[in-house]
Parts: C-alpha cells; sequence; structure tokens
C-alpha cells in the first residue's frame, strides 16, 4: 500500500506531513489518514508527489510503488549507456553495470540475512531491502538495453558493402 510508503519517507525524514500537503493540495489531516491507510491519495495527488517532491529519492520511491506490478520500467537521466565512460557502447558496459548491482545487492541482502538471524526486520529495514531489489531490476533492464543496442549494431548487414558487389557485375555488363 502506498501508505507504508508514504509514512516510511516521513519517518525517514525525506518529507513531511505539512510538505505532502502543501504539494498535494490537501490538508494535513487527509495526509494523516493516507499515511494511515483510512483511504488512499487519488492519482493526481500521487503523481503531483512524484513530480513536485524537492527529495529525488521520496520521488524515486513514490514512482518505483506505483508501478510496482505493472511492466512499466523506470530509468533515470542520469542513467548513460555508456557506464564505464570509455566513449563507446559495448559488452564491457553491461558487464559492469551487472557487476556492480550484483556485487550491491548481495552485500545487502547478506545485512539483511544476518539482520533477520538476530532480530525480525523493522519497517525501514524491510523497506531498504525492497529499493536494493528494485535497483537490481533497473540496472538489469539497463544492462539489458546494453546488450540489445550491441547486438542490432552487429545484427544490421551494412548496406552498402552488400550492394557494391552488384554495382560493380551491372558495370562489367555494360
Amino acid at each position: 500500500m502506498i501508505s507504508a510508503a508514504l509514512r516510511n519517507l516521513i519517518d525517514q525524514q525525506l518529507t513531511s506531513v505539512g510538505e505532502i500537503g502543501e504539494l498535494a493540495g490537501v490538508a494535513p489531516s487527509t495526509v494523516y489518514r493516507w499515511v494511515n491507510g483510512q483511504t488512499q491519495p487519488p492519482y493526481d495527488s500521487i503523481r503531483l508527489l512524484i513530480r513536485h517532491l524537492p527529495n529525488a529519492r521520496a520521488q524515486r520511491v513514490l514512482l518505483l510503488h506505483t508501478i510496482r506490478g505493472t511492466a512499466w520500467q523506470v530509468r533515470g537521466p542520469h542513467a548513460s549507456l555508456d557506464v564505464n565512460a570509455d566513449g563507446k557502447i559495448d559488452a564491457e558496459d553491461a558487464l559492469d553495470t551487472m557487476i556492480r548491482i550484483v556485487s550491491a545487492a548481495s552485500q545487502s541482502l547478506e545485512q539483511t540475512r544476518e539482520s533477520l538471524r538476530q532480530t525480525p526486520l523493522s519497517q525501514n529495514e524491510l523497506m531498504e531491502a525492497v529499493e536494493t531489489l528494485e535497483d537490481v531490476a533497473i540496472e538489469s533492464c539497463l544492462a539489458q538495453q546494453i546488450l540489445a543496442k550491441i547486438h542490432e549494431a552487429h545484427a544490421r548487414p551494412p548496406r552498402r558493402q552488400a550492394l557494391r558487389p552488384q554495382a560493380q557485375q551491372m558495370r562489367r555488363n555494360i
């Protein structure tokens, strides 16, 4: 539910009830009902929050929560396909992306497992684990796009080279 996401954003001090109310154009009492799960915010309110919250992480959390379970994917403007900044998009970019994200996800999930062995996860820890898995999915999509771009570049036969033998043959026949 969106209430848990809003509550976690407020608990983590990424936003406040007042800020949510101001940006969504509703009273703080309405925001409290959203946070407590008594009512659900309308789509337009969520859209306004995603667009206007000053904290980028808060925007991302709400956006990912809103599209969870759909086929929609998110890729920020900061995500360049040239991951290693060597001036070309190649398989190394895809591999660098996956190595980075799998390594980070592995560390985070190991920490989560160790925490679980000692005590149950708090809401914040659970939300962080969910965000880590979402990051893995997003970065995997980026790696997939890199590999698809490489495949497209190699799959297209160069037209000029294919037409040259025909043109040479036609010249010989004339």
